[in-house]
């Protein structure tokens, strides 16, 4: 509904606040198992941020992160260990490798790994 009223005064579907929006609305898709719908606006936020952005920037890597952990949810292991790979690359550049984001992206490649069967990868990160 706030996307809606957001439109409805002018705002773009490429603004940023209509982002954060769509933001919140795929948690809550994510919460409810409705993890294609949480897909789609998520790919939806990430294109919105590139856009504003650039494709290596902090926020870029929380969308991508978020679109990552609905793939692990549904299992996707091979499609969300790419997105955790590029989100740690991404944190690690504009963060660098002491920040908090890092050592989260750290532990969700790590749960890739172990999901996967490769504990002893996972156990090096």
């Amino acid at each position: 509904l706030k996307v809606k009223y957001l439109k409805e005064k002018g705002f773009s579907q490429d603004n940023l606040s209509v982002a954060a929006l769509k933001d919140k609305q795929a948690r809550v898709y994510t919460k409810q198992q409705r993890f294609q719908e949480a897909k789609t606006v998520l790919e939806d936020v990430i294109r919105i941020k590139q856009a504003k952005f650039d494709h290596f920037h902090w926020q870029v890597a929380r969308s991508l992160n978020n679109l990552a952990q609905v793939m692990f949810a549904q299992k996707e292991y091979n499609k969300a260990e790419p997105i955790c790979q590029n989100v740690l690359d991404i944190l690690i550049r504009q963060r660098g490798p002491e920040h908090s984001e890092v050592g989260i992206a750290l532990d969700n490649l790590a749960k890739i790994y172990a999901a996967t069967g490769r504990r002893e990868r996972a156990q090096k990160l």
